[in-house]
């Protein structure tokens, strides 16, 4: 009787952990067309430009704005199931794209130093 009730749970918790894993794999699915979605917004913009020439704030707070925008429609069509870990998730991810847009200016900054070097 002990191996039968070992079993069923045993089943019952892997189906259980298999559901929780397709749940995350969606979510980090999702956080990754987000976060897509803002940065070729955001590069489509600014295509043929050198994003280092502009001033960093303004790169920063068009970026923040960008991605309330992309975050808000993505609210409306999938409703938050607990809007206090939402916003929460929104800082983070906004933290997440400043970092990325800070390591593309120390990039383009890098670049057009070694070009300025090789013309002298």
């Amino acid at each position: 009787m002990a191996t039968v009730v070992t079993a069923f749970l045993g089943n019952e918790c892997s189906s259980l952990n298999r559901a929780v894993k397709r749940r995350l794999i969606c979510k980090r699915l999702d956080a990754g067309k987000l976060l897509h979605d803002i940065l070729r917004r955001f590069f489509e913009q600014h295509r043929r430009q050198r994003l280092s020439d502009l001033d960093r704030e303004t790169l920063q707070e068009e970026l923040r704005k960008l991605a309330d925008s992309v975050f808000d429609e993505h609210e409306r069509v999938v409703p938050p199931l607990n809007k206090q870990i939402w916003k929460i998730d929104r800082e983070i991810r906004k933290i997440l794209l400043d970092q990325v847009l800070l390591y593309e200016l120390e990039i383009q900054e890098q670049a057009a130093a070694q070009e300025s070097f090789r013309l002298l």
